[in-house]
């Protein structure tokens, strides 16, 4: 009995070993081709009645086969499992004879784009109408607000065009109101002549350093020179400054406002060729009436004849330059606003 098991064990063993390998799907993708199974040796009487399980050769029918990406996999009737299936016929691709839309436009795209055309052919005709205009001859009121002479203002249509268009783009360039003051009182209330003073290195002088910042210092005589020389002028203010910096500083020289008549910050200036120029001829004053006392040449270049450049003030306490001026302008000399500028030093 002994001797039976003894044969009877390795072969069970053998046969299962075989029966898991054939249901084990291969690795690989390549197609394996079924090979012969070699014919198992003719197994005797006696182990094949001693064995329990009868003949274990032939799969079990109740296994699920294995399944591949379009279905199960054919089993050979072999019994081994192979990567050969058959692929889904792929449907041809058959024209029908449709016409395709690609290229065809609905009736509202047409009508779009027909309104579009006519928009442009429209805007293009007020374009031209619009600088045919533009080109037309000068009137008075026009000249009178340009504040320009006929004599010297452009004569061809194509320079007329040009000023024309030149306005509507200038309006950042020039002042923020086309009067800068309001019209003079009636004689004999309104003074007869007109005082620009700037404000930087003129009245005042700022400083910076590390330890104390911003610093502005008044200069010598400044009370005294606004308050004597506001009897015989009309005192501005003209500065470059802004007027949520200069305001402060002006409230300072002035409390009570008894000397300065007007005050023009940075808004009252106009720009060219990107320079600040403080132009006279928006004042709305008789310009052979005007004096402007500055320390920069390039702020009076529209009216160098108005102007009295000084040397800019460093904060000398000595200093004495701006009470000295007082006789010359008491004087009110005729010549003063005929002379080209002049550069006292």
């Amino acid at each position: 009995m002994f001797a039976v098991l003894s044969r009877t064990i390795p072969r069970r063993a053998a046969v299962q070993s075989v029966r898991w390998m054939s249901q084990k799907p291969p690795t690989s993708r390549k197609t394996v081709k079924a090979t012969p199974k070699p014919t198992p040796p003719p197994k005797s009487t006696t182990a094949a009645s001693d064995s329990p399980q009868g003949s274990t050769s032939k799969p079990s029918e109740t296994e699920s086969p294995l399944k591949g990406p379009s279905g199960p996999l054919r089993t050979p009737p072999s019994g081994v499992p192979t990567l050969d299936f058959s692929p889904e016929p792929q449907q041809e691709f058959q024209r029908t004879g449709a016409r395709s839309s690609k290229g065809a436009l609905s009736s509202s795209e047409r009508k779009r784009r027909s309104m579009s055309r006519v928009m442009l052919a429209l805007l293009a005709l007020a374009f031209t109408g619009h600088t045919v205009w533009m080109g037309r001859e000068w009137e008075d009121d026009e000249l009178k607000e340009k504040k320009m002479k006929r004599e010297d203002a452009p004569t061809t249509r194509w320079g007329r065009t040009l000023e024309r268009y030149n306005d509507i783009f200038d309006i950042f360039n020039k002042p923020a109101w086309p009067e800068l003051l309001p019209p003079p009182y009636p004689p004999p209330h309104q003074k007869p002549y007109t005082l620009l003073i700037s404000l930087d290195d003129m009245l005042i002088t700022s400083t910076w350093d590390r330890q104390h910042g911003w610093r502005t210092a008044k200069r010598p005589g400044v009370d005294y020179f606004l308050g004597y020389i506001s009897q015989f002028y009309e005192v501005v203010i003209f500065t470059t400054q802004p007027s949520y910096t200069a305001a402060l500083i002006v409230d300072k020289l002035d409390r009570y406002g008894f000397f300065v008549n007007y005050r023009l910050y940075r808004e009252a200036t106009r720009t060219l060729d990107g320079k600040i120029v403080k132009d006279l001829s928006y004042l709305n004053r008789d310009l052979s009436k005007v004096v402007m006392l500055d320390t920069d040449p390039e702020h009076v270049v529209t009216h160098p004849e108005n102007a009295i450049i000084l040397p800019k003030w460093k904060g000398d306490p000595k200093d004495k330059n701006l009470v000295a001026m007082i006789p010359f302008l008491e004087c009110k000399q005729k010549s003063l606003t005929t002379a080209p500028y002049l550069t006292l030093f």
